[in-house]
């Protein structure tokens, strides 16, 4: 569907939660995104050579991934953010996938909640039943509340992300706004 009239950038509905403009806040996310692969980089390297070789293996594709975002959002270019929104989907589903399986196997198998203990949490399963049983609750409560906290972030991203591609289709879409930043000279 193409827009007739003018386009304007600065309309109310290109502002997040009317509070900050979209490219903005797309761009706070790219800055968000970078943060969380240094920090989980850096939190493998105190943690079992699995969980390092994990989280490693996960940052290289990140980059590609995050890359392909950098350059949509600040040349933005629609196409180059669409890998990141299918990639955001497809992780609220896994997260979904994770919260349950955590839950039900936390309740019902206890060497799956001390090996994920031992390898994400650094808690020694070697220790008083009862000091261990403690550490496991508290594991257990912080792992769910960090799964929610990564599912609203997930929504958050992939909402801002969406709304961006959604500005740079109308503005595109508009027969007043140059679809390329160089002007064409020729003569036809």
């Amino acid at each position: 569907m193409v827009n007739v009239g003018e386009f304007d950038q600065n309309d109310k509905k290109y502002f997040y939660l009317n509070v900050i403009h979209i490219k903005l806040a797309a761009r706070f996310v790219v800055a968000l995104q970078c943060i969380i692969i240094i920090i989980n980089l850096i939190y493998s390297m105190t943690r079992t050579s699995t969980i390092m070789l994990y989280s490693w293996v996960i940052s290289t594709f990140a980059i590609g991934l995050i890359g392909s975002l950098i350059y949509g959002v600040y040349k933005e270019k629609r196409h180059f953010v669409i890998p990141y929104l299918i990639y955001q989907l497809s992780s609220i589903c896994l997260t979904i996938l994770i919260f349950f399986v955590f839950t039900i196997g936390a309740s019902l198998s206890h060497s799956m909640l001390s090996t994920l203990a031992y390898d994400f949490g650094a808690i020694d399963v070697n220790q008083p039943i009862d000091d261990l049983n403690k550490e496991l609750h508290t594991f257990t409560i912080v792992t769910i509340i960090l799964i929610a906290m990564a599912f609203i972030y997930q929504l958050f991203s992939f909402h801002v992300i969406y709304e961006f591609q959604k500005f740079l289709k109308n503005r595109e879409s508009n027969f007043d706004f140059p679809a390329t930043s160089e002007m064409d000279m020729s003569i036809a």
